[in-house]
């Protein structure tokens, strides 16, 4: 599928639109090239064509772009974090699903792999401990039998922990 770039000179923002496969490329190329541009947005057309608009731009890639891209495991992002309970363990595990590896939803044998992955003590049940993170915390939702996903509530949750880091750990 063809990329489409679009910057606006007024705001130093630049729209990058593509299917995810041909964008990290791009991106790290962009990063290179124009280390200065303020913002990027990444936009999918498969999503608003399918109707799921709310998601075609799925995240914006740092306030400032002056460290160059790479491949940031689900430990490093997560233990960068002061998180000591289970409910935000999930969040932020579930941030990193969706925002980094743009997958929409994940399962509790990814979520119960990914806590062994950071070091996290594992919940002695994963599935109650979803059930009790949607119920108390809101911070993930049910998609589906076994699917689930990240909240808008959970994601403030992981964004205002984001912004309480340095600017240097925050990307």
């Amino acid at each position: 599928m063809p990329i489409k770039i679009i910057y606006e000179l007024q705001t130093n923002k630049l729209v990058i639109e593509g299917e995810e496969g041909d964008l990290v490329g791009l991106l790290k190329m962009v990063q290179e090239l124009i280390p200065s541009i303020g913002t990027v947005s990444i936009v999918r057309p498969s999503l608003i064509q399918s109707g799921l608009a709310s998601l075609a731009i799925p995240q914006v890639i740092g306030a400032e772009m002056s460290a160059p891209v790479r491949d940031l495991g689900v430990r490093e992002f997560a233990r960068r974090f002061q998180v000591d309970t289970a409910f935000d363990r999930i969040a932020v595990i579930a941030y990193y699903a969706n925002k980094i590896k743009l997958s929409p939803t994940f399962t509790v044998k990814e979520m119960n792999d990914w806590f062994g992955l950071c070091g996290f003590a594992k919940p002695k049940n994963m599935a109650v401990a979803f059930s009790d993170t949607k119920r108390k915390k809101e911070f993930i939702d049910s998609k589906g039998r076994d699917q689930w996903c990240i909240t808008t509530i959970g994601e403030n949750f992981v964004m205002d922990l984001l912004e309480s880091l340095p600017p240097s750990q925050r990307t």
